[in-house]
């Protein structure tokens, strides 16, 4: 297959947009590698099953793979194309993956997949789905519907609104986060956003459960954007949001967070923990506590100077930012899933790419609790590769360093 055909798809996805994207794909897929049967699957928001994504009249007909337990389930875990051939044709699995946020797998059935190009076909059509597809969650609903496996509650729909994709790489780190459960949330919400020179990784827990969590959440996060959009500083940012909240609740509701400012040459870490748990860094195969201080949460008193931690990463080496909702994750009767059982786990999988490896998380901790969940977990995993500095100081730790004063009162 020439690749002057993989010039045909866009322009007719872009024809078939939003509605008609599946016809379009099977048509463009049938004259090019002679498919006879095309599945787009898109992962569910609890990264555990693979939902057929399917026209809108026929949702209902929607049918779900688990991940850990089909052949197209264990293409998306490995994130390489599996081509298997037999009497009857091929099937082709090709996961869907942008800068590594895992959006599904492409599955295609057909005669000759293995042979003329067909497989360089297949993964320029999933790659360029990888990026319609998040597009068309703008303008039509059965994107979100299929990787539904039940309604969201409201305050669920509110919360997943507000997070970013749920995994990014680039050339200095890889970044991925997971909010569980899925369809019932709290008041856990993560952010991050990257610049040229620098990474924000942002993990908020605001108080209560349900709607009124939500939405204190919802507040808290976008005015840390607002004020991170305006150019202000991360302490700033942090005082924003604490002023805002208390100006709407008057310190009887509020929110810990902890943000981590990471600069792309240095490694240099700014960082607050506003009243919140943190996680932990591997590095050379040792695991060591995130240590900021822990201050006072944003919106409960009426000013609060925050204090500015640094610290510095070093290339290779691991963060994990969680919530408490990990670490008090607790089994009738048992004891809490704790830092112990964390450090031994990450340490334990530190194959696993960020993506897998909160996955897995996941799936651990609610084995683990064995239960409905209390509260919300949040895994936040990055991987820092760093910018092209060589001098960079290769015992530099992220330690706790103030760089401002203590909290004041009201």
């Amino acid at each position: 297959m020439s690749e002057e055909h993989h010039g045909w798809l866009l322009p007719a996805l872009d024809a078939g947009f939003p509605g008609s994207l599946l016809p379009a794909l099977e048509a463009y897929l049938a004259k090019t590698v002679g498919a006879t049967e095309v599945q787009l699957l898109l992962v569910d928001y609890d990264l555990e099953t693979l939902q057929c994504y399917v026209g809108a009249q026929d949702l209902g007909m929607s049918t779900s793979y688990p991940i850990g337990a089909s052949a197209v389930g264990r293409a998306f875990i490995s994130q390489r194309t599996d081509v298997r051939r037999s009497a009857e044709g091929d099937s082709a699995y090709v996961p869907i993956t942008v800068r590594g946020e895992r959006i599904g797998v492409l599955w295609v059935s057909g005669p000759t997949l293995g042979e003329n190009g067909a497989v360089a076909t297949l993964e320029h059509a999933a790659l360029t789905l990888g990026y319609v597809m998040p597009r068309a969650a703008l303008y039509a609903d059965t994107v979100e519907r299929t990787r539904r496996q039940q309604p969201l509650t409201l305050p669920a729909e509110i919360q997943w609104s507000e997070l970013p994709v749920r995994a990014h790489e680039s050339d200095y780190f890889t970044v991925a986060g997971q909010l569980c459960p899925a369809y019932e949330v709290g008041g856990d919400i993560f952010d991050y956003t990257f610049e040229d020179d620098h990474l924000v990784i942002t993990s908020l827990d605001a108080m209560g459960h349900g709607l009124n969590a939500s939405l204190l959440g919802s507040l808290a996060i976008n005015t840390l954007r607002n004020a991170r959009r305006a150019g202000l500083s991360l302490i700033e940012q942090v005082h924003a949001a604490d002023r805002v909240l208390f100006e709407q609740f008057g310190g009887e509701q509020f929110v810990s967070g902890a943000m981590l400012r990471i600069d792309r040459e240095s490694g240099e870490v700014k960082g607050i923990n506003a009243g919140h748990p943190l996680g932990c860094v591997i590095r050379d195969g040792q695991v060591e506590p995130l240590d900021m201080d822990s201050q006072l949460p944003m919106g409960l008193w009426e000013k609060t100077e925050y204090v500015e931690h640094i610290g510095h990463l070093q290339p290779g080496d691991r963060v994990i930012v969680v919530s408490d909702g990990v670490l008090e994750a607790c089994p009738p009767g048992g004891e809490e899933f704790g830092e112990k059982r964390l450090y031994e786990a990450v340490l334990a999988e530190h194959d696993r790419v960020p993506g897998e490896l909160v996955r897995h998380l996941m799936r651990m901790l609610r084995a683990y609790q064995g239960v409905e969940l209390r509260d919300d977990l949040t895994i936040i995993c990055l991987d820092w590769r760093g910018g092209p500095d060589p001098d960079r100081d290769p015992v530099a730790q992220v330690t706790a360093t103030p760089t401002g004063a203590r909290q004041a009162g009201r």
